[in-house]
């Protein structure tokens, strides 16, 4: 399998604070720029079997269950200007290690919002990671 991300998810890795409970990765970009590849390589990285992992856009929500921990994978390209939340039953994840977040802006503003639930969910603080493309196809990702 032809890894696009090695490098950066091996760097990732790396600096991702130990011990924290919950890490969240907020994913930006463009359409097919590599936000689902991205988290199919990390997950593989840490021992998923990858070639379960697919896109939530239609699912919204899909977890998986790994060895170790489960992770979480959400879309919210077509969760609407207003989404309701509370139909998502986001409590039951409280125990996911990893929240990958593709177009996350109503979903961290909503968690801003929700201090009882940030606590439940061990949300502190998350990655911004920026997909873009460059030139011949090639793709950038950066952090912060």
């Amino acid at each position: 399998m032809t890894s696009f991300f090695k490098m950066e998810i091996s760097q990732i890795l790396r600096d991702l604070p130990q011990g924290s409970r919950t890490i969240v990765f907020a994913l930006r970009g463009p359409l097919g720029v590599g936000k689902t590849t991205f988290v199919r390589e990390f997950l593989s990285e840490i021992g998923y079997a990858s070639k379960h992992v697919q896109s939530p856009t239609f699912l919204k929500i899909v977890e998986y269950t790994g060895k170790k921990e489960l992770s979480v994978h959400m879309d919210c390209f077509q969760m609407g200007e207003d989404p309701d939340w509370t139909r998502y039953s986001l409590p039951v994840y409280e125990d996911a290690r990893y929240w990958f977040v593709e177009w996350p802006e109503k979903f961290l503003e909503f968690m801003n919002s929700q201090d009882e639930l940030r606590v439940v969910l061990g949300f502190k603080n998350y990655w911004d990671l920026d997909f873009q493309f460059i030139d011949s196809g090639k793709r950038l990702l950066k952090w912060r």
